[in-house]
């Protein structure tokens, strides 16, 4: 494990309730500030590549959909926070999807770090930079850049750090980034509907899609669930200025099904009226199952000095 349960909200330092215990996966809540960790029972690291541990054909079509549309508007948003930025770091970039959407927008500087070689070696094939870095991202080689960038994005990323590293972490990419303004965090939060449903079967005994959401069986998998005000106190803790937050579905209607396993395997007579009744149910709620923060450095929040 890289985490006790027992240690405390590594957010706000409240105390930890446990919530489900399940032979892969327990997870417990941090009633002060609604933070939600995990430990990943008798869990066996893979040797493969993080990309290649994912599964590919229409999950990873279904995912590429999802990412896609969520680029565009994160970028908007950097826009209204920066307006003039062509500066972007993608830490974590995966797949890439979101350096591919920055380029459509007119963005001229963009680079890829990230821990996996398969990731690296996509952005280079693209004529993007690609950094090659540890999972602690502790030797970021700043040299290898061909620009300062103006903003950090860590999409989908911080989820995957032990609880106890995440303000560590942050941190040092900070520190070795001087040149950032603007920082950009998209989480998992414990509010949205693919969450809740995934505990309510967790309660009857079916907790498949639970342990789908936490990326059982993965390495590294998902450590933390967010809420907005643990979120919040986060970026703070990192002495980052919350500026911009919003919500977001982690999935297409019309593709949900194939991002969920429990669905997938359902004759379509059944996963079709179920997939959308859950569509409806989703839209109706007001709450989402991510979200996307946008944060200033505290150099760029403080007023500058006559």
């Amino acid at each position: 494990m890289t985490h006790s349960l027992t240690q405390g909200c590594s957010i706000c330092q409240g105390t930890l309730q446990p919530l489900s215990v399940m032979p892969r996966l327990k997870t417990a809540r941090c009633p002060r500030c609604g933070h939600r960790v995990a430990t990943h029972e008798s869990e066996t690291a893979s040797t493969l590549d993080y990309h290649r541990q994912y599964e590919h054909g229409v999950f990873l079509d279904s995912l590429r959909a999802t990412r896609k549309r969520q680029a565009k508007c994160i970028i908007q948003a950097i826009r209204r926070a920066l307006p003039d930025c062509d500066q972007v770091l993608d830490y974590g970039a995966g797949r890439g999807w979101f350096l591919d959407a920055c380029r459509d927008a007119g963005m001229r500087d963009v680079a890829a770090a990230d821990a996996s070689a398969m990731a690296v070696e996509a952005a280079r094939a693209r004529g993007i930079t690609g950094l090659l870095v540890n999972d602690d991202g502790s030797n970021l080689d700043l040299a290898a850049l061909p620009f300062a960038p103006r903003v950090l994005t860590l999409l989908d990323v911080i989820e995957h750090f032990p609880p106890t590293e995440l303000r560590p972490r942050i941190d040092r990419l900070l520190r070795a980034l001087p040149s950032v303004q603007i920082v950009v965090v998209k989480v998992p939060v414990s509010s949205g509907p693919l969450y809740a449903s995934a505990t309510l079967m967790a309660r009857i005994g079916l907790g498949g899609a639970l342990e789908q959401l936490y990326q059982v069986g993965t390495n590294p998998p998902h450590y933390n669930y967010f809420s907005r005000s643990s979120l919040q106190r986060l970026m703070k803790r990192c002495g980052l200025t919350p500026i911009e937050m919003f919500g977001d579905l982690d999935f297409e209607p019309r593709l949900l099904p194939d991002r969920v396993h429990l669905l997938r395997g359902l004759p379509g007579a059944v996963k079709w009226p179920i997939s959308w009744i859950a569509v409806a149910l989703c839209r109706l709620l007001p709450t989402r199952d991510s979200m996307i923060c946008l944060s200033a450095t505290v150099a760029r929040s403080q007023p500058a000095e006559a």
